[in-house]
């Protein structure tokens, strides 16, 4: 680590477990720590759970590999805050994270600027939120006295061609990598009603209930973007929860589905546009695709896995570099704020 007292200082924040020392060291954190003290920074990858860590210390905080997030969600939305109490020094937008951690408040703002109409050939993936009461800002509706039944017979009568007949997944709210997700077969929705109550009222924030789109079974498209650039994609095996990092393989460009980048450049911009032009330093959008049809199913700005180790290494190489300068950049500028 550089010694430079005037060295821009950058912490990235991950979790115990991912952390250097942690049971599953997480490769892409040190590379990036590596590149960013190539360009003259003070780096530290620090566990954002330690209480011993004095935040105000940093002029940026960088969110990486914070993936104990679903199982304290409430306490990550709280340290945020805190980290930006006396100034802005989070990456990404700490208000943005917060709306992206509690996913019904920026998948509501997507579908009712995009749409979920996947016969339109490019749409955000139905969704439908629900609380033990209603929340105007996390976008939640009351279950009242409403079976899971009862629900899908609602959403049946006003969106059939999204949801009539289609099995239905469920999850928390706030939640990740498929903790707590759950494949309900629309045959069997009367023996799960005890499973969907369950899961409701554990859920702080609520749940989601989605159609189960066939093109899950494809393999999901994952592009990431350095602000608002376009970096690289890679693809996931297909399948249902399936979250193997081993069989994720790199596609080019040339190869990503036809109108997938643009479309996930105007989800890029609408979340400027919504935020500020520097909300976004890394994002990863999510995508499923099956004949001509793109549909978004997740806008990960938290903590997106950028997928570093599945690139070639020539790509990886590039990648790196402009991955370490884009956080670098804006560390800068969050840093110039203060003094301007």
């Amino acid at each position: 680590m550089t010694t430079d007292k005037n060295a821009l200082k950058i912490a990235i924040a991950s979790d115990h477990l991912n952390m250097p020392s942690g049971k599953n060291p997480f490769q892409d954190d040190q590379e990036l720590k590596e590149e960013l003290i190539l360009l003259g920074a003070s780096v530290e990858i620090l566990d954002w759970r330690n209480s011993a860590t004095d935040w105000n210390q940093f002029d940026a905080i960088f969110i990486s590999s914070t993936w104990d997030i679903p199982a304290n969600g409430e306490a990550f939305i709280r340290w945020i805050r805190d980290c930006n109490s006396d100034r802005n020094r989070v990456i990404n937008d700490g208000q943005l994270i917060i709306d992206n951690v509690i996913k019904s408040r920026y998948l509501s703002r997507l579908i009712k600027n995009f749409g979920v109409q996947i016969q339109s050939g490019m749409a955000i993936t139905p969704s439908y939120f629900i609380g033990t009461q209603v929340s105007e800002e996390d976008q939640t509706n009351s279950i009242g006295n409403r079976s899971l039944k009862d629900i899908l017979n609602e959403l049946d009568a006003t969106d059939p061609d999204n949801w009539r007949n289609r099995d239905i997944v469920v999850k928390p709210i706030v939640s990740a990598d498929g903790n707590n997700t759950f494949l309900y077969k629309r045959m069997e929705i009367e023996t799960v009603e005890k499973s969907f109550q369950q899961l409701l009222t554990g859920s702080v924030r609520g749940i989601i209930l989605q159609p189960y789109i066939q093109a899950v079974e494809e393999g999901e498209y994952c592009l990431v973007f350095l602000n608002d650039r376009y970096s690289h994609a890679i693809q996931k095996k297909g399948g249902f929860k399936n979250h193997s990092i081993k069989e994720r393989r790199f596609i080019p460009e040339t190869q990503v589905p036809e109108n997938m980048v643009s479309f996930a450049q105007k989800i890029i911009h609408f979340m400027q546009e919504s935020y500020h032009k520097n909300a976004l330093a890394r994002t990863r959008i999510d995508f499923l695709y099956s004949n001509g049809q793109i549909v978004l199913c997740e806008l990960e700005c938290t903590e997106p896995n950028t997928n570093l180790q599945s690139l070639p290494e020539d790509i990886k190489t590039e990648v790196l570099k402009n991955y370490a300068l884009a956080i670098y950049m804006e560390a800068v500028r969050l840093k110039e704020a203060t003094t301007n």
